[in-house]
C-alpha cells in the first residue's frame, strides 16, 4: 500500500474517488485528514478543491493539529483494532468534525475471497456493524447508503458527525 497499485482496478478507483471528493467537498469542510490514503489519489482531489488536506498512515494520527474532518477510504477494512483506530479519530477531529468511512460491504459474507487475501481485508462489515460503531463512537449518522457497485463488492458509505 506505500506505492501506486497496480492492479486493474484503476477505473473503479478513479470513478469511486471523484465520487468520495465530490461527498466531502458538498460539506463545506476546509480541513482534511485522510487516514490511510495509500498512493495519495484522493489527497490529490480533494487539493484541487482549496482544502487544507493532511495524509497520515494509519499507525502515524496522532499529530498536533486538529481536522474538520476525517476520512478512512477503504482503510477501515485493514484495522485490527478498531477501537484505537476510533481513539486515533478522536485526537485528530474538532468538536462537531465529520467522519467519512467508505468500505466494502459484505452483506452475505461465508468466507474471504481471493480478493480479500490479496488486499489484507481482515474485517468483513454490514452496514448495521459500521453504524454501530460510529454511534458507540459518540458520532451521529448524516448519511448511511449504499454507493455504486466496486468490483465484486458493494461499496458502503457512512458519515457521521462528532456529537
Amino acid at each position: 500500500y506505500l506505492t501506486k497499485y497496480t492492479t486493474d482496478d484503476k477505473p473503479f478507483s478513479d470513478a469511486r474517488l471523484d465520487s468520495l471528493a465530490a461527498c466531502i467537498d458538498s460539506y463545506g469542510v476546509e480541513s482534511v485528514l485522510d487516514i490511510g490514503g495509500m498512493d495519495g489519489e484522493l489527497v490529490f482531489r480533494l487539493a484541487e478543491l482549496t482544502k487544507n488536506v493532511v495524509a497520515a498512515g494509519v499507525g502515524n494520527v496522532r499529530i498536533s493539529e486538529k481536522f474538520q474532518s476525517v476520512v478512512l477510504s477503504h482503510t477501515f477494512e485493514h484495522i485490527y483494532d478498531t477501537s484505537a483506530m476510533f481513539e486515533r479519530i478522536e485526537s485528530a477531529i474538532v468538536p462537531s468534525g465529520m467522519l467519512f468511512i467508505e468500505i466494502p460491504i459484505h452483506l452475505n459474507y461465508t468466507a474471504p475471497t481471493n480478493y480479500d487475501y490479496h488486499w489484507q481485508h481482515i474485517n468483513k462489515f454490514r452496514p448495521q456493524d459500521i453504524e454501530t460503531l460510529f454511534i458507540k463512537n459518540s458520532f451521529t449518522i448524516e448519511t448511511s447508503q449504499q454507493i455504486d457497485d466496486y468490483r465484486e463488492y458493494k461499496v458502503w458509505r457512512i458519515i457521521g458527525k462528532k456529537v
